[in-house]
């Protein structure tokens, strides 16, 4: 079971801002690339928009942010999960570094998901560690 949009929603949903805010929103697929993202997801992480080859979460978030993601995609009970925020430090920060969300999309007959970069400073909790 997922969520199911059109393609042209999807492009529509990354560029409209949240809470006036603009969140770093990404549309990812079973493989790990990166179909499509928003300006603020490219800033952050420092990809290049219109680029041949789309890129995969392997070269922008640690590795275990990859295996976290596959955990979620096989699991069929799961529509959306938080990658624990440890994750993503990077060793020596004393502070979380971000938190991810994935939720399931179904676009045009695929199950993608879509990744949304969380700034906040609090403290989550999640049911999800790798």
């Amino acid at each position: 079971m997922s969520l199911i949009f059109g393609q042209n929603e999807i492009m529509s949903m990354l560029s409209a801002p949240v809470h006036n805010d603009r969140r770093a929103i990404a549309v990812i697929d079973d493989k790990c690339k990166i179909l499509c993202a928003n300006s603020a997801f490219n800033a952050h992480f420092g990809l290049r928009t219109g680029a041949t080859t789309p890129a995969s979460i392997d070269e922008v978030l640690p590795v275990n942010v990859r295996f976290a993601y596959q955990d979620f995609m096989t699991n069929n009970d799961l529509l959306s999960t938080h990658v624990a925020w440890d994750l993503l430090s990077d060793g020596f920060a004393k502070k979380p570094l971000s938190t991810l969300s994935f939720s399931k999309l179904n676009v045009e007959d695929r199950v993608l998901s879509l990744l949304i970069l969380n700034q906040d400073d609090g403290d989550i909790t999640t049911t999800m560690a790798s």
